[in-house]
C-alpha cells in the first residue's frame, strides 16, 4: 500500500525558520481530526486551506492536547514535530 503523499502546511513562526518544518504529512494529522476541531473549531481541510497551523499547534494536535495546556518552548515543539515526521516517514 502506498503512503498518502499529501502535505499539510506549517506556518513559520521565526523570521529565519531554517529549522522549522514547512510541511507535515497529512496522514500524520488525519487521526487527530477531532482534536483539530476541538482546538480550532475547524476541520484539517479548512485549516490547511487557510494556510495551515504553526509548529506549536501541530505539537498539541499530534499529542491530542488542548491549546490551553502549558506551552512548551518553540525548540521543543520543533524537535517533537520533526521526530514525529521522521518516525512516520520511516514506516513502510
Amino acid at each position: 500500500m502506498n503512503k498518502d503523499k499529501r502535505q499539510f502546511p506549517i506556518v513559520q513562526l521565526r523570521e529565519n525558520p531554517s529549522d522549522e518544518p514547512e510541511w507535515i504529512p497529512w496522514a500524520l494529522l488525519q487521526d487527530h481530526e477531532m482534536q483539530a476541531r476541538k482546538n480550532h473549531s475547524q476541520s484539517l481541510y479548512t485549516l490547511a486551506s487557510g494556510g495551515g497551523i504553526t509548529v506549536r499547534e501541530a505539537y498539541f494536535l499530534i499529542r491530542d492536547m488542548d491549546l490551553n495546556m502549558a506551552m512548551p518552548s518553540l525548540d521543543e515543539c520543533i524537535a517533537f514535530v520533526r521526530q514525529a515526521i521522521a518516525d512516520y516517514e520511516a514506516q513502510p
